[in-house]
C-alpha cells in the first residue's frame, strides 16, 4: 500500500494541493544539474514515487525520454490522463522505488517531496541507492529533495504545514505534518506523519485524512549512507532547488537537496 493511501486514492485533489510548485523552473534546475555535474545535456530521466508525475510530464513535453515510477494504481491512471491532455510522452511503470529495473539507463533520477523518507531503515535506503545507481548511465545523477532536518527537531517548520490552493472552482485546504500532531519513535527515528485535506467542490465538502510513517533523516546520516552505498558520491548539498542557496540553518534554506553522482 502506498504511503498516505487514503489521499493518494484521490489524485486530482492531491495534485491541486501541491499545484503551487513552479514545475518548469524546477525542471530547469534539474537539467542544469546534469550539465553542471555530469558535463552533458539531459536526455533521459526517471521520477520515482512520482505521484501525479508533474516533473516527468514536463520533461516529456520537452522531448526527453521520461519514466514515471509509482506503485499507486490510482496515481498512475491519473498521471497517464494528465500526460495525454498535455501531449507529453511519458513511460509509466507500476513498481516500488526500492527495487526496479528500467528498459534503458537514464541520465537523471529524481526523488521529490521527501519520498526517500518512506524507506524506514538504513538497509532499505542502501538497497534503494544501489537500485537507482544500477539504472543510471556512467556519471549519472540522483537528486534528492528532502525536508530540512530542523523540521523534525523543532517547531520552526520550513514548509507549511498549513496552506490553501484553489483551481478551477475547487478549493483544497491542506494540513500536512503539523509538529504538534506528530508521533515519534525515538529509537527508530520514525515519525507518524498526519495529513489532512479539506476539499470544497461543487457545493460539497470532503475531508480526507491519512497517517504514514516516515524516517527522520539527519544530514550526518544521509552523508554516511551515501558513503556506505559505494555507488554514489555527494556532488552538492543545497538548501533549495537553487544553486545559490547553500544548506544552512537560515530561513532561506527551506529544504535539504542532495545531488548524488554515480561513481
Amino acid at each position: 500500500m502506498s504511503p498516505h493511501a487514503g489521499i493518494y486514492k484521490n489524485p486530482r485533489w492531491y495534485d491541486i494541493a501541491f499545484g503551487f510548485r513552479n514545475i518548469k523552473k524546477e525542471c530547469d534546475f534539474l537539467a542544469a544539474c546534469v550539465r553542471k555535474f555530469s558535463g552533458r545535456k539531459l536526455i533521459s530521466i526517471v521520477e520515482m514515487a512520482a505521484g501525479p508525475a508533474s516533473h516527468s510530464i514536463e520533461f516529456g513535453r520537452r522531448g526527453l525520454s521520461a519514466y514515471a515510477l509509482d506503485k499507486s494504481t490510482e496515481m498512475l491512471a491519473y498521471a497517464r490522463r494528465k500526460a495525454k491532455d498535455e501531449k507529453s510522452r511519458v513511460h509509466f511503470i507500476k513498481q516500488d522505488m526500492l527495487r526496479f529495473r528500467l528498459p534503458k539507463k537514464v541520465d537523471l533520477a529524481i526523488s521529490m517531496m521527501d519520498s526517500l523518507t518512506y524507506l524506514l531503515t538504513d538497509e532499505k535506503i542502501l538497497a534503494h541507492l544501489k537500485t537507482v545507481a544500477a539504472n543510471l548511465k556512467p556519471k549519472g545523477l540522483f537528486v534528492l529533495e528532502l525536508l530540512h532536518p530542523r523540521d523534525f527537531f523543532t517547531e520552526k517548520i520550513s514548509f507549511g504545514p498549513v496552506w490553501l490552493v484553489q483551481k478551477d472552482g475547487t478549493r483544497v485546504s491542506v494540513n500536512w505534518g503539523r509538529f504538534t500532531d506528530r508521533q515519534v519513535d525515538p529509537l527508530s527515528q520514525v515519525v507518524r506523519m498526519q495529513a489532512e485535506l479539506t476539499v470544497e467542490e461543487k457545493g460539497k465538502k470532503y475531508l480526507l485524512r491519512s497517517v504514514a510513517p516516515e524516517r527522520m533523516l539527519t544530514l550526518s546520516e544521509l552523508k554516511l549512507l551515501i558513503r556506505l552505498s559505494g555507488v554514489f558520491t555527494l556532488a552538492a548539498l543545497l538548501g533549495d532547488l537553487n544553486f545559490k542557496q547553500k544548506l544552512d540553518n537560515s530561513r532561506r534554506s527551506s529544504q535539504m537537496v542532495a545531488v548524488l553522482k554515480k561513481i
